[in-house]
């Protein structure tokens, strides 16, 4: 489905590529184990009440706060709790096999975007690399969950199918109650495929009659969440983004304070990376723009996030 070569021809030099990668990835996640992030109690402790039957609440006793950003894994904790299991190992361990998934979704993405065989194979090797990603991994809270979930949205919109748009937004309404961002992705996907349909001379009413279900389906199933956790909490975005944002309001990194601090060490730490998927876009035959596209929406998206809590290239 999303490997447009006629014929993939696997040789016993990729798979061990392959089979390294993996082996690569697993051995930074046992080195980074002992690490679990403070964040994660909260999602736990959330959970923890809402089996008890005090609802979404950190503390039970006063007025509810969304004190979290990640409301599947508040669900998820709720649940294993309620079953009389403890949810931090159960978590964890999702987390690591989506972490692990995320090297052939990464390789497919690659493959897609027309990015050549051997090289998207490299791409995933250097991924594994990341001691940052396996960082993250372990650390309880929904980092790999979000990025594989995100990633397979994205993967199965860009088909640009009907079948695969229904799959697509319903990944992305999943994404969407795990991480508060992702509607931003999702508006910047859907008026990028707008865009380029009025570029080849389809009128508004072509447009609508083809993506309306797909449109229809995210806005019932999303708007109804964030109607609920509106009525619930009276806020329109959960307490960590407003916590967690970083303004030019102080002088302890140059004059704009921590603001873009992210992106700057993200760029400065991956450079080599940028530089072979800039060389990749221009020896591809078709270059995806919504890739592109992607990747600085991003990064004007998260630079404005506190480096205290998205260190380590937690949200690249």
């Amino acid at each position: 489905m999303f490997i447009n070569d006629s014929e993939e021809n696997i040789k016993v030099s990729e798979v061990l590529i392959a089979s390294t990668t993996a082996a690569i990835l697993m051995i930074l996640i046992f080195l980074s184990w002992p690490f679990i992030t403070d964040d994660a109690y909260i999602t736990f402790r959330y959970g923890y009440n809402l089996a008890l039957g005090h609802g979404l609440t950190f503390n039970p006793e006063f007025r509810p706060v969304e004190g979290y950003s990640n409301f599947s894994f508040v669900i998820l904790s709720a649940f294993f709790i309620k079953m009389g299991f403890g949810p931090v190992l159960i978590i964890r361990l999702i987390c690591v096999v989506s972490g692990i998934l995320c090297i052939p979704v990464l390789y497919l993405f690659c493959r897609y975007a027309g990015v050549p065989h051997i090289l998207s194979i490299f791409f995933c090797l250097l991924f594994s690399l990341s001691s940052g990603f396996a960082y993250w991994t372990v650390s309880g809270i929904e980092t790999t969950f979000y990025t594989l979930v995100l990633t397979l949205g994205i993967l199965f919109f860009i088909q640009n199918k009907q079948k695969t748009d229904i799959i697509g937004a319903l990944l992305f309404v999943l994404a969407s109650v795990t991480r508060p961002e992702t509607p931003v992705f999702f508006i910047v996907l859907g008026l990028l495929r707008i865009f380029m349909r009025l570029r080849k001379g389809q009128s508004p009413k072509e447009i609508f009659r083809r993506d309306y279900p797909w449109v229809i389906l995210f806005l019932a199933l999303y708007g109804g969440y964030f109607l609920f956790r509106f009525l619930y909490f009276r806020t329109l975005l959960p307490n960590p983004v407003y916590f967690k944002s970083s303004f030019p309001l102080d002088d302890s990194w140059g004059k704009y304070g921590e603001f873009g601090m992210l992106s700057v060490d993200f760029i400065k730490a991956w450079w080599p990376f940028h530089c072979l998927a800039a060389f990749s876009l221009l020896s591809i035959k078709r270059k995806n723009i919504a890739s592109i596209l992607l990747v600085f929406v991003s990064i004007i998206l998260y630079t404005n996030t506190k480096p205290i809590i998205s260190h380590f290239d937690r949200f690249f």
